[in-house]
């Protein structure tokens, strides 16, 4: 089936815009814009609105020039983190990011960026401007009132990523943030959309840090922002088919296993993998994006059950940690959790 008219799809995070165009044949483009408007940066030239109906319409001629089309009769919806900004142009549809979320049935997805994180069911956001309160030091403080004021700013040292991801990481805390002890986690929104670099094992120690309850999780990152963009899709076309393992990159299995856990991997030849795995430790296996591996778990916490697992980027990865602490806040473990996870990151 072919739509009458092409639909722009557009996100806008807090440090970048996300565009999906849904073609007149079905064909879904990505575009990705590192800048959003900031006052302090862009009040002289124009306002938010303004900003906003510019960049649609320079990201309309970029999709012109790929499809070959002119786009002058085009549909526009949007959302945005938490909701869409004014965009200087008709928008068929506005919708607000949480109630997109609430759509989502076999996933559970996760928005996230430097300073932000929301699920369907929990919201949560803290300011560096009262250092004393945050426990943040003097230097850090500076680093992070930048991005803060400069939202566009991509941070590229490894002090300053480590030190964004352990802040976002403490404010949660015990903090519950809805997903079920079980099943596939998607993780969307401008801290992984960004370009990839070497520290691109940070991402993935986020990751683990974040999701504390004792569990069996199937992980998912979304470098398009596809998660947004086709839920507000979804809401506006009822019979666009949502396809996340299409546009979203396979990470593997986490899990999570406090205390000491012995595992046994069998693969489809049969072949054989133990494993005694110690409490407080973390312990990755390759495991292929196209295998699924039998696991033998058996953990005083999970007890002791069989499952198929899916392999990925990074393949099987079990903490036993009791996630009381971040991963950067403990050294020894931290310098664990990179050695090993190091060995799946190509080099940029």
């Amino acid at each position: 089936m072919s739509y009458a008219l092409p639909i722009l799809s557009c996100y806008f995070d807090v440090s970048d815009n996300s565009f999906a165009l849904l073609t007149d044949t079905n064909e879904l483009l990505f575009r990705n814009f590192p800048y959003i408007y900031s006052s302090e940066v862009f009040s002289n030239q124009c306002n938010e609105e303004t900003f906003n109906k510019s960049l649609i319409e320079c990201v309309l001629k970029e999709f012109s020039l790929k499809t070959k089309k002119k786009l002058n009769n085009i549909e526009i919806i949007s959302t945005g983190f938490l909701e869409s900004p004014r965009i200087g142009l008709e928008s068929k549809l506005t919708s607000k990011l949480i109630s997109l979320l609430q759509d989502t049935e076999d996933i559970f997805p996760f928005i996230i960026n430097d300073f932000s994180v929301m699920t369907k069911d929990a919201f949560l956001s803290y300011e560096v401007c009262n250092k004393k309160e945050q426990g943040i030091e003097e230097g850090e403080s500076n680093e992070l009132a930048n991005l803060a004021i400069y939202p566009q700013l991509i941070p590229t040292d490894l002090p300053t990523k480590t030190v964004l991801d352990r802040y976002l990481s403490e404010k949660i805390g015990g903090l519950d943030l809805g997903y079920p002890q079980s099943g596939v986690l998607t993780f969307s929104g401008s801290r992984f959309s960004r370009p990839k670099d070497i520290y691109e094992y940070l991402d993935w120690i986020l990751i683990l840090d974040l999701i504390k309850k004792p569990g069996i999780y199937t992980i998912y990152i979304d470098r398009k922002n596809y998660i947004p963009l086709s839920l507000l899709l979804k809401r506006y076309k009822s019979d666009f088919i949502f396809e996340y393992k299409e546009h979203l990159e396979q990470i593997g299995t986490l899990i999570n296993s406090p205390g000491d856990t012995e595992c046994l991997l069998i693969s489809d030849l049969d072949t054989k993998q133990f494993f005694d795995i110690k409490k407080d430790s973390f312990y990755q296996v390759p495991v292929s994006s196209d295998s699924v591996v039998k696991a033998k778990i058996k953990n005083g916490t999970l007890g002791s059950f069989e499952k198929n697992i899916l392999g990925g980027r990074v393949g099987l990865m079990v903490d036993t940690r009791d996630k009381k602490y971040t991963i950067s806040s403990q050294p020894r473990y931290f310098n664990s959790c990179v050695r090993q996870l190091s060995l799946c990151t190509p080099q940029y």
